[in-house]
């Protein structure tokens, strides 16, 4: 600033114009990053600033992966924090760690650390029986499943089995075997943990020793005991084993080899013969953390109210969990900023996206660690809201339908009345094509077959009752043909006889009947109308009625007697719950057989139910089971995508929801608040009965509660467009892939 003066006074104070921002300069090293840990799988290793002038403000870290030298350095992708976990692709390898530091004045010359140890393998451990035992049995029989009780003392990920083999009175027949891991249940045999790779073993090749049984990858245990053994192959007594007299060590039972262990595993014989096997680990510590080989995709339509949803990509070893961070990007999919709650494997998308793309980043982890951020590709540009159907959900008590917008918000639309059903409501299905809705209604018949239920046709459009008819049985919840020409109605859970009537839909006439399982309850009808699932509530087969030619098949013997049921679209598999059980079972259509039977544990005394899995739905991709687990007040999530190639389903979350407890009202029969699970046609919302909760599934979030479905669990969904029905979702859920 500068005054001028004269003889006439001093002037104003004249000021320049500001200079730029005066910046400290960039921090400079004074001594390299050093790094802390044992060079070892499994272990981390940690970095530790160097000595920087010019006060750094922050630091950014690159952890690099040399030879066993030191030299020919390059990065790890995603490893840019302070701790670094050392994995599989690191044994042999040196690491350094690269660092760089910068202030308001920018950022200085990278500094690098000395090079640690080389990298050497993991240290492992082994449980079970490791000494040769003194006696030996010469000879394993065929297709025979053998197990021997062992305990894990730490966390550990096992590697393989390794059994001590001696040839036996067949050999050199080869004898083909492939380890098997169980949980312990009661001091015997559970669910399956684990299943081996196939070997063959010969006793003029192998001889006398121990003999690997391989996991096609490792297998995260908690500490425990469980029983570790294998399955044999068709050839019988072609390799025996040593073992001591230890009592109740050992279990077996018969299982083709070819169908593979079974799950759970079942009845079992039990005696003295601790078989010299033994699992190998790798304590936790020493577990690979994931890291990826295929990037995520996302699926669905990229339109404003519609979800996408995310597949977490391929990962190896196998994670034990993903997280999800959803972005929204610009139109040419850069320039991403996160979405802030989103972070499901699903994404509803929303108008703030529109004209936009979204992309999802997946992190994987397991007991070793947490994997760096994957991203998949952006989405399509989202586009809005297009012209279509309209959906409508419908609820059912006694004597009232309540009718709620699904597209906004759930807000109710109105009420009718229907008093002739306050003497019960069993059930509801509706044929798009004749715009009728038609309401099983009344009582069950008692075990000696009488009863007093009724079906009425209800017209959507002209909002009138077309027929009604009253049958000399009782009643329970039937289901409609695709082709809206027939109803199969069963004559209720009390009716010994099993019977389901096939009515006219067109006016109630009783056309024939169809011979089921005791106590005709649950009625699912497949999507091309060629077989009815008929569940009889004292029955446990599952029978199947093939429309064309009339023939029954079982699907069982199931854990209890036939409860909620669902399927999917090639009539392959069934998926049914169980009197007595929580949890479900996965069958094969075509060979009768159960496939997996998945428990959620003990059902605790005095619970009032006699279902405490009394919902199951099926998402249309066929990717998801939906199933409630009433005793803990949950909606389980199910993979079940692999089922049919002998993939078990696996837990992929869970949704808390209230209610289902008390009794419905206004009721007059069946009271109980049991729960039930109705999927809405597009699979985007799950609705939960005797709860009233919707669950939005893409983001397992309840995203609304209906007053009147908290006291029922009838309910369905119709679709309308240019003022009549289009589609309806039927009572549960079922797969559409044909």
């Amino acid at each position: 600033m500068e005054t001028a003066s004269n003889a006439a006074g001093t002037g104003s104070p004249a000021v320049s114009a500001q200079t730029a921002v005066v910046l400290p300069p960039a921090p400079s090293n004074i001594s390299p990053p050093t790094i802390s840990g044992t060079a070892q799988q499994g272990q981390t290793l940690t970095e530790l600033h160097g000595s920087w002038s010019n006060e750094p403000t922050a630091f950014a870290i690159q952890w690099l992966q040399c030879d066993g030298a030191g030299n020919n350095c390059t990065t790890i992708s995603g490893a840019i924090y302070q701790s670094y976990t050392l994995l599989a692709g690191d044994v042999g390898h040196t690491l350094r760690v690269q660092e760089t530091a910068s202030n308001e004045g920018g950022a200085g010359s990278p500094a690098t650390s000395s090079a640690t140890a080389p990298v050497s393998p993991p240290s492992t451990a082994t449980f079970g029986k490791t000494s040769v035992g003194a006696s030996q049995d010469a000879g394993m029989f065929a297709n025979y499943k053998i197990a021997h009780k062992a305990v894990l003392s730490a966390p550990g990920s096992v590697t393989k089995l390794s059994v001590y083999a001696i040839p036996g009175i067949n050999s050199p027949s080869p004898q083909a075997l492939r380890a098997v891991i169980y949980s312990d249940e009661g001091g015997a045999p559970g669910a399956l943990v684990a299943t081996g790779s196939e070997v063959t073993y010969r006793g003029d090749v192998n001889g006398i020793g121990w003999f690997d049984l391989p996991l096609p990858a490792p297998v995260a245990l908690a500490p425990g005991t469980y029983w570790i053994g294998f399955i044999t192959g068709a050839t019988s007594e072609g390799m025996g084993y040593a073992y001591d007299k230890v009592a109740a060590s050992r279990a077996y039972d018969v299982n083709p080899y070819a169908s593979g262990p079974s799950n759970p595993f079942g009845a079992a014989s039990s005696d003295a013969e601790q078989a010299s096997v033994y699992a190998t680990y790798v304590p936790s510590g020493g577990i690979e953390r994931p890291h990826n080989t295929s990037p995520p995709t996302l699926s669905g339509p990229a339109q404003q109210r519609q979800a996408l949803n995310a597949s977490p990509g391929s990962w190896t070893p196998a994670p034990t969990s993903f997280a999800y961070a959803w972005q929204r990007c610009d139109a040419a999919g850069a320039n991403c900023n996160p979405i802030p709650g989103a972070a499901s494997p699903g994404y509803m998308l929303t108008e703030a996206d529109v004209g936009r793309t979204v992309r999802v980043s997946v992190t994987a982890a397991n007991e070793g660690g947490s994997s760096a951020p994957v991203s998949s590709s952006p989405s399509a540009v989202v586009g809005a809201s297009g012209p279509g159907p309209s959906h409508v959900e419908y609820v059912l008590q006694d004597g009232l339908v309540s009718v709620y917008d699904m597209d906004h918000e759930y807000r109710p639309i109105k009420t009718f009345s229907l008093p002739q059903t306050k003497a019960e409501v069993r059930g509801v299905t509706v044929a798009p094509a004749s715009h009728l809705m038609f309401i099983p209604f009344g009582g069950d018949g008692p075990m000696n077959g009488s009863g007093n239920g009724s079906v009425l046709a209800y017209d959507l459009v002209s909002e009138k009752v077309v027929w009604e008819v009253h049958l000399p049985t009782g009643i329970d919840s039937g289901q409609v043909s695709p082709d809206g020409s027939k109803l199969y109605i069963p004559t209720g859970e009390e009716t010994a006889s099993g019977i389901w009537n096939v009515l006219s839909a067109a006016n109630g006439e009783l056309l024939s009947t169809i011979q089921g399982g005791s106590g005709a309850h649950n009625t699912v009808v497949s999507n091309d109308g060629r077989y009815v699932y008929l569940g009889g509530r004292f029955y446990n087969y599952l029978e199947v009625y093939e429309t064309a030619t009339g023939l029954v098949k079982k699907v069982g013997p199931l854990i209890g007697t036939v409860r909620p049921l669902t399927a999917n679209g090639k009539n392959t598999l069934a998926f049914t719950t169980a009197t007595g059980f929580d949890g479900f079972q996965v069958s094969s259509v075509t060979t009768g057989n159960v496939l997996f039977t998945v428990s959620f544990g003990a059902v605790p005394s005095g619970f009032p139910y006699t279902a405490p899995s009394h919902g199951i739905s099926l998402s249309p991709d066929e990717k998801t089971l939906y199933v409630l687990d009433s005793p803990k007040k949950l909606v389980q999530f199910y993979d079940v995508s692999g089922v049919s190639e002998g993939v078990a389903p696996t837990q992929i979350g869970t949704v808390a929801v209230s209610g289902l407890s008390g009794q419905e009202s206004p009721c007059t029969y069946d009271c109980g608040r049991g729960g039930w699970l109705q999927l809405s046609r597009d699979g985007r919302f799950l609705f939960v009965g005797d709860s009233g909760e919707v669950i939005e599934v893409a983001t397992r979030k309840v995203i609304a509660t209906l007053p009147t479905l908290a006291q029922t669990k009838k309910s369905i969904e119709v679709d309308w467009q240019g003022g009549v029905p289009v589609a309806t979702s039927g009572r549960t859920g079922v797969g559409y892939v044909e």
